[in-house]
């Protein structure tokens, strides 16, 4: 498996070896796959630079975490890095699915933290069940070779106890089959539906999100828009809990 399960299109192959090689009645292992997401804290690219040996190095942490407005950060977090339950994006029966589902995958979420915090950014992993037993790759189980691809949002979410983050994610396969291109978008204040007793998220303080395009194959051009966008133009419009908010979205590409 890849990245995120998906990334260098390593399930396609594993599909293409099932068709050739498994006979009917044979079993999978693994037998069952799932895509999930969380909120999260990124501690390396946002806390750290706060204090490098006593020496305030914000300011190069702000500029290098813009590297990461154009693709996702591969990195171990920790258990406590998990803000919010998981999400699952994507479950896939490995003895059945077909290798044209894993073109385009895209899911609304709503994802809730228990207590105060600031997310800063989305955390993708996958799983696998062998027989009924859950092997994750996710930030509160054992680290592995494939970490977590992290989501970097420009500037943290300030999120009370009990408000929801309202997000749609798509994974869509690239010319290149090796590589995915994956948008974020943070929806209209409740779009969707919401669990029982939470709200929207106050989304005032990101006011300025990169938004990226990218050409397909190992071509990209990237433009990135700064500050609030007039609707008139095709923009978006950030504003408080009250008004109507939409956050532009912003896309990562990872793969060589």
């Amino acid at each position: 498996m890849g990245f995120h399960l998906l990334h260098e299109g390593m399930l396609s192959s594993v599909i293409k070896a099932r068709d050739r090689f498994l006979r009917d009645g044979g079993t999978m292992v693994p037998d069952v796959g799932r895509i999930r997401a969380c909120l999260c804290k990124v501690p390396s690219l946002f806390e750290f630079w706060d204090d490098v040996d006593g020496v305030n190095l914000s300011h190069v942490g702000t500029a290098y975490r813009t590297k990461f407005q154009t693709e996702p950060a591969i990195l171990a977090l920790e258990s406590d890095d998990r803000l919010t339950p998981y999400v699952t994006l994507a479950e896939f029966d490995l003895k059945r699915v077909q290798d044209v589902e894993l073109a385009e995958i895209s899911k609304e979420i709503v994802s809730v933290p228990k207590e105060a915090c600031l997310a800063q950014g989305l955390c993708l992993s996958f799983e696998v069940e062998l027989f009924g037993v859950v092997f994750s790759t996710g930030p509160d189980h054992p680290e592995t070779h494939w970490k977590q691809s992290v989501l970097v949002f420009p500037s943290p979410l300030d999120m009370e106890a009990g408000e929801a983050a309202e997000l749609k994610v798509t994974l869509a396969r690239t010319e290149n089959p090796r590589r995915y291109a994956i948008q974020l978008s943070i929806l209209e204040e409740n779009e969707i539906e919401h669990p029982l007793g939470c709200e929207s998220a106050r989304l005032s303080n990101l006011k300025k999100f990169p938004r990226a395009d990218f050409l397909s194959g190992d071509q990209r051009s990237e433009s990135v828009s700064q500050g609030l966008q007039d609707p008139a133009s095709g923009g978006s419009v950030i504003g408080d809990i009250e008004q109507c908010v939409e956050l532009q979205e912003s896309a990562f590409v990872i793969g060589n």
